[in-house]
Protein backbone atom coordinates (compact mmCIF):
# COMPACT_ATOMS: atom_id res chain seq x y z
CA UNK A 1 0.00 0.00 0.00
CA UNK A 2 1.42 3.39 -1.27
CA UNK A 3 0.52 6.44 1.12
CA UNK A 4 1.12 9.94 0.35
CA UNK A 5 1.72 12.76 2.43
CA UNK A 6 1.30 16.40 1.76
CA UNK A 7 2.28 18.31 4.52
CA UNK A 8 4.11 21.79 4.86
CA UNK A 9 5.45 21.64 8.20
CA UNK A 10 8.78 19.64 8.36
CA UNK A 11 8.61 18.38 11.74
CA UNK A 12 4.57 16.96 10.91
CA UNK A 13 5.86 15.67 7.50
CA UNK A 14 8.87 13.42 8.73
CA UNK A 15 6.97 12.11 11.93
CA UNK A 16 4.24 11.07 9.78
CA UNK A 17 6.57 9.62 7.48
CA UNK A 18 8.38 7.48 10.19
CA UNK A 19 5.14 6.54 11.64
CA UNK A 20 3.75 5.59 8.57
CA UNK A 21 6.63 3.57 7.18
CA UNK A 22 7.00 1.52 10.84
CA UNK A 23 3.54 0.76 10.21
CA UNK A 24 4.72 -1.27 6.89
CA UNK A 25 3.39 1.30 3.87
CA UNK A 26 5.01 2.47 1.55
CA UNK A 27 5.08 6.69 1.84
CA UNK A 28 5.81 8.97 -0.40
CA UNK A 29 6.42 12.60 0.59
CA UNK A 30 5.48 16.08 -0.85
CA UNK A 31 5.55 19.49 1.25
CA UNK A 32 3.22 21.13 -1.36
CA UNK A 33 -0.50 20.73 -3.10
CA UNK A 34 1.83 20.77 -6.47
CA UNK A 35 4.11 18.22 -5.94
CA UNK A 36 1.51 15.95 -4.99
CA UNK A 37 -0.37 16.33 -7.70
CA UNK A 38 2.37 15.55 -10.44
CA UNK A 39 2.79 12.40 -8.41
CA UNK A 40 -0.80 11.86 -9.09
CA UNK A 41 -0.45 11.73 -12.43
CA UNK A 42 2.50 9.39 -12.60
CA UNK A 43 0.75 6.66 -13.85
CA UNK A 44 3.77 3.94 -12.71
CA UNK A 45 3.26 5.15 -9.17
CA UNK A 46 -0.42 4.37 -7.98
CA UNK A 47 -1.63 6.11 -4.60
CA UNK A 48 -3.34 3.78 -2.24
CA UNK A 49 -4.20 7.04 -0.30
CA UNK A 50 -3.40 10.69 0.17
CA UNK A 51 -3.00 12.16 3.47
CA UNK A 52 -3.14 16.22 3.26
CA UNK A 53 -2.94 19.01 5.45
CA UNK A 54 -5.87 21.62 5.39
CA UNK A 55 -3.17 24.65 5.11
CA UNK A 56 -0.83 24.06 2.53
CA UNK A 57 1.54 27.37 1.38
CA UNK A 58 0.57 27.07 -2.29
CA UNK A 59 -3.26 26.05 -2.02
CA UNK A 60 -6.02 24.37 0.29
CA UNK A 61 -5.43 21.16 1.24
CA UNK A 62 -9.23 19.99 -0.32
CA UNK A 63 -7.77 21.33 -3.36
CA UNK A 64 -5.38 18.94 -4.17
CA UNK A 65 -7.74 16.60 -2.99
CA UNK A 66 -10.02 17.70 -5.90
CA UNK A 67 -6.70 17.19 -7.77
CA UNK A 68 -5.41 14.44 -7.05
CA UNK A 69 -9.31 12.24 -7.89
CA UNK A 70 -9.60 13.76 -11.25
CA UNK A 71 -6.38 11.71 -12.10
CA UNK A 72 -7.12 9.01 -9.51
CA UNK A 73 -10.70 8.96 -8.81
CA UNK A 74 -11.04 6.30 -5.86
CA UNK A 75 -7.97 7.33 -4.04
CA UNK A 76 -9.21 7.96 -0.38
CA UNK A 77 -8.16 11.21 1.66
CA UNK A 78 -7.52 12.14 5.13
CA UNK A 79 -7.17 15.47 5.90
CA UNK A 80 -5.03 16.59 9.18
CA UNK A 81 -5.01 20.02 10.29
CA UNK A 82 -4.57 21.80 13.86
CA UNK A 83 -7.76 23.70 13.98
CA UNK A 84 -11.37 21.49 14.81
CA UNK A 85 -12.79 21.17 12.26
CA UNK A 86 -16.38 23.46 12.62
CA UNK A 87 -19.18 22.11 10.33
CA UNK A 88 -19.91 25.29 9.41
CA UNK A 89 -16.91 26.44 8.17
CA UNK A 90 -15.44 26.68 4.69
CA UNK A 91 -12.88 24.14 5.30
CA UNK A 92 -15.85 21.98 5.88
CA UNK A 93 -17.73 23.39 3.06
CA UNK A 94 -14.72 23.17 0.68
CA UNK A 95 -14.73 19.47 2.02
CA UNK A 96 -17.78 18.27 1.32
CA UNK A 97 -17.05 19.01 -2.48
CA UNK A 98 -14.16 16.64 -2.53
CA UNK A 99 -14.73 13.19 -4.26
CA UNK A 100 -13.75 10.04 -2.98
CA UNK A 101 -14.08 8.10 0.94
CA UNK A 102 -12.88 11.42 2.94
CA UNK A 103 -12.31 11.44 6.96
CA UNK A 104 -10.72 14.05 9.69
CA UNK A 105 -8.10 13.87 12.02
CA UNK A 106 -7.13 16.70 14.46
CA UNK A 107 -3.45 17.18 15.34
CA UNK A 108 -2.17 16.13 17.52
CA UNK A 109 -3.24 12.68 17.42
CA UNK A 110 -2.34 9.53 18.87
CA UNK A 111 -0.73 6.38 16.67
CA UNK A 112 -3.97 4.28 17.36
CA UNK A 113 -5.86 7.30 16.17
CA UNK A 114 -3.83 7.18 12.96
CA UNK A 115 -4.07 3.67 12.31
CA UNK A 116 -7.86 3.69 13.14
CA UNK A 117 -8.96 6.14 10.47
CA UNK A 118 -6.59 5.05 7.82
CA UNK A 119 -7.98 0.90 8.31
CA UNK A 120 -11.34 2.61 7.98
CA UNK A 121 -10.73 4.33 4.69
CA UNK A 122 -8.52 1.88 3.23
CA UNK A 123 -11.25 -1.20 4.18
CA UNK A 124 -13.74 1.46 2.20
CA UNK A 125 -11.75 1.70 -0.42
CA UNK A 126 -11.21 -1.82 -1.09
CA UNK A 127 -15.28 -2.71 -0.10
CA UNK A 128 -16.50 0.03 -2.68
CA UNK A 129 -13.18 -0.92 -5.73
CA UNK A 130 -14.17 -5.49 -5.23
CA UNK A 131 -18.10 -4.13 -5.91
CA UNK A 132 -17.38 -1.46 -8.61
CA UNK A 133 -14.97 -4.08 -10.42
CA UNK A 134 -17.97 -6.68 -9.71
CA UNK A 135 -20.62 -4.59 -11.25
CA UNK A 136 -18.54 -4.16 -14.46
CA UNK A 137 -18.36 -7.49 -15.02
CA UNK A 138 -22.34 -7.89 -14.65
CA UNK A 139 -23.91 -8.88 -18.30
CA UNK A 140 -25.90 -5.27 -19.69
CA UNK A 141 -29.51 -5.46 -20.05
CA UNK A 142 -30.56 -5.40 -23.37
Amino acid sequence: MKILICESDPGHREGLQCLLSFMGYNVAVTQSGKEAIAISKRRNQPIDLLISELDLGDMPGTQVARKVSEAMPHVPVLFVSTRPLDSNSADARRRQRCPAAIDWLEKPFTVAALREKIGKLLRGFSKNHLMNRRLKRLPMAA
